[in-house]
């Protein structure tokens, strides 16, 4: 089955990403709508090999810690991570 197109997934998992939000610029309120787009490919790419939870909430955790400075643990990666994997799975 599909995953749609790149421009699909692209912008599907931006939008999950600025619900997350875990900076705080509040996208739905004016601020940046690109704020996490460093995230987007690099998720893509563990979906596209069939990486499971661990291995994307250990990318979102290091993605959190080392290039936003932020303590994941606030930000709860695993949950986001599960919420990532069933988007993915609606995709088919």
């Amino acid at each position: 089955m599909s995953k749609g197109d790149l421009k699909t997934q692209r912008t599907g998992l931006g939008i999950l990403l600025n619900e997350w939000d875990p900076i705080g610029v509040s996208p739905e309120l004016g601020g940046s709508k690109d704020e996490y787009d460093c995230f987007i490919q690099p998720i893509l790419s563990l979906l596209n090999k069939g990486k499971d939870k661990e291995k994307l909430t250990n990318f979102l955790t290091k993605h959190l810690e080392e290039h936003m400075g932020l303590q994941s643990k606030f930000n709860k990666p695993d949950i986001f991570a599960e919420k990532i994997l069933k988007w993915w799975k609606s995709q088919e």
